[in-house]
C-alpha cells in the first residue's frame, strides 16, 4: 500500500515521480526516433576527415566511398588507354601499308611499344593532373571527387609522383609480381574495411580522398 497524497509508500520510502502524459509536455516524436525495444534509432554517421588537424574547417570534409574511388580508376584507364592509342595511330598504318614480312614485324613492334606508352603515359598523366588541377583527374572529376594531404592543403608535384608511381605502380607492383597480383587486389580493396576510406598507398604519404 501507498500513501499517494504524501508522496511515500507504506514504509516511509519516497514514491518515483509518475511518468507525464502522453502527449504533454513532451512534444510530438518525430518518426524513426526510436530503434527496436524503445530504443533510440541507430544513426550510420558519414566519415569524415579527422577534426582537429593542422588547416582544419569548421566542418570536416567528407571522405570519398569506395564506389566513387572505383569508378574514378575506370575512367582515368580509359582515358590513357585512348591517348596511347591515338598517339600510335601513325605508326599502326604504317605497319599495315607494308606487304612485306617487315609489316608483320612493325605491327608487332607496334603493340609492345602501344603497352609501354600505355604504362609510361599512366605515370605521367595522374601524377601532372593531381598536381595541377587541385588533387582531380579526369576520373575524380567525372566521379566528384579530388586527392589531398592530411592538412588539406594541396598536392605538390613530389606527393603525387610519391604516391602515383614510386608507390602505386613500383613497389605495388613489385609486390604484386611476387603474390599472383594480391598486392593489387589488396590496395584497390583496401578503402573498403579502413576507418578513413584510405588506400594502402595513402597510408605511406599520408593522403585522404574527399568529395570536391
Amino acid at each position: 500500500m501507498s500513501d499517494q497524497g504524501t508522496g511515500r509508500d507504506a514504509f516511509g520510502n519516497p514514491l518515483p515521480p509518475p511518468p507525464p502524459a502522453p502527449g504533454y509536455g513532451t512534444g510530438p516524436v518525430p518518426p524513426g526516433a526510436y530503434g527496436p525495444a524503445g530504443g533510440p534509432a541507430p544513426v550510420t554517421p558519414t566519415p569524415v576527415m579527422p577534426s582537429g588537424l593542422p588547416g582544419d574547417g569548421p566542418e570536416p570534409l567528407q571522405l570519398a566511398g569506395w564506389w566513387s574511388r572505383a569508378f574514378a580508376a575506370i575512367v582515368d584507364g580509359f582515358v590513357v588507354v585512348m591517348l596511347a592509342v591515338v598517339l600510335f595511330i601513325p605508326l599502326g598504318a604504317i605497319g599495315v601499308t607494308v606487304d612485306t614480312e617487315g609489316g608483320f614485324f612493325a605491327l608487332v613492334l607496334a603493340f609492345f611499344v602501344l603497352i609501354l606508352v600505355v604504362g609510361l603515359a599512366a605515370l605521367v598523366y595522374q601524377p601532372l593532373m593531381l598536381w595541377r588541377t587541385d588533387g582531380r583527374t579526369v576520373g575524380k572529376y567525372a566521379a566528384g571527387i579530388r586527392v589531398v594531404k592530411r592538412d588539406r592543403s594541396r598536392l605538390d608535384l613530389g606527393t603525387a609522383v610519391v604516391r602515383e608511381v614510386v608507390l602505386k605502380s613500383l613497389v605495388v607492383g613489385a609486390v604484386a609480381s611476387f603474390t599472383f597480383g594480391i598486392a593489387y587486389l589488396a590496395d584497390w580493396l583496401w578503402p573498403l574495411f579502413d576507418e578513413q576510406n584510405r588506400a594502402l598507398h595513402d597510408f605511406i604519404v599520408d593522403t585522404r580522398v574527399v568529395r570536391a
